[in-house]
Order: structure tokens, then C-alpha cells, then sequence
């Protein structure tokens, strides 16, 4: 697990942003709550990041119970 959060989750999430960032058009849609808590935990802007990508409705968590990261 650690080696998913603090590599390639934080790769993963940080290049995402970087192609929303350069194409408007794109969406990603992302399961594993308990990675989203463990980035929130580790990487508080990342997650910051993700969350204003939630809101604006182009990053999409998909498959969890329960409350979203918004």
C-alpha cells in the first residue's frame, strides 16, 4: 500500500491533473475510496487538486459507499 500512495497514485493523480490542465475535454473517473483517504492524509494539495476536479465534474469517483470527497 505504501508504495501506491506515495508512487504510483501520486504519479497517477499528479499527470492526470497535468492533461486536465491541457485539455478541457478530459475526464477521469477513479474507484478506491481508501486511496483517496490516504492522498488526503499524505498529499492535502493533490487531494485539494482532485476535489476541484470533483466539483467541476470531470474527475469522477466511481465504486464507493458512503460520502464522496467533495
Amino acid at each position: 500500500m505504501e508504495e501506491t500512495v506515495h508512487d504510483i497514485a501520486v504519479q497517477t493523480f499528479q499527470g492526470t491533473l497535468a492533461q486536465m490542465e491541457k485539455d478541457e475535454r478530459a475526464d477521469f473517473a477513479q474507484s478506491q475510496a481508501g486511496l483517496y483517504e490516504a492522498i488526503e492524509k499524505e498529499y492535502p494539495a493533490l487531494f485539494a487538486s482532485i476535489r476541484e476536479k470533483i466539483r467541476a465534474g470531470t474527475w469522477i469517483p466511481v465504486g464507493a459507499c458512503g460520502s464522496s470527497p467533495t
